[in-house]
């Protein structure tokens, strides 16, 4: 058998995989027209079983993070941040032209002359 027909089989047993995967799932899986709040109403589960909640206040100094107290934009942490982002994309560009630059070789095969 060639390589080629082989290829070719292989390629269309996994296209035909890849097509019917899909369908067998959606198949295995029943589609339920039911409201959540229905679901749940069949399955027992209902209000009465509804999680106890505990609501706490948080005072508003308690969220500050600055010692001053005008809770406003951290320009030093954006700066810090920048020049980190900045010396990243600097690194990033020399080792990528670290990696694409090469050097032209000069063909060691004798050149045909022009005539």
């Amino acid at each position: 058998m060639s390589s080629h027909r082989i290829t070719r089989t292989a390629g269309l047993a996994l296209s035909i995989a890849a097509l019917a995967a899909p369908g067998a799932l959606a198949s295995n899986t029943p589609q339920t027209l039911m409201s959540p709040d229905a679901q749940d109403a069949a399955a027992g589960r209902g209000t009465y079983s509804a999680p106890e909640v505990t609501v706490i206040k948080v005072p508003a100094s308690a969220t500050d993070d600055r010692s001053d107290g005008s809770g406003g934009f951290q320009w030093t942490d954006a700066g810090i941040g920048a020049g980190g982002m900045l010396g990243l994309i600097v690194l990033a560009g020399g080792c990528a032209a670290l990696v694409t630059h090469r050097p032209h070789r000069r063909s060691t095969a004798a050149q045909p002359t022009a005539r």
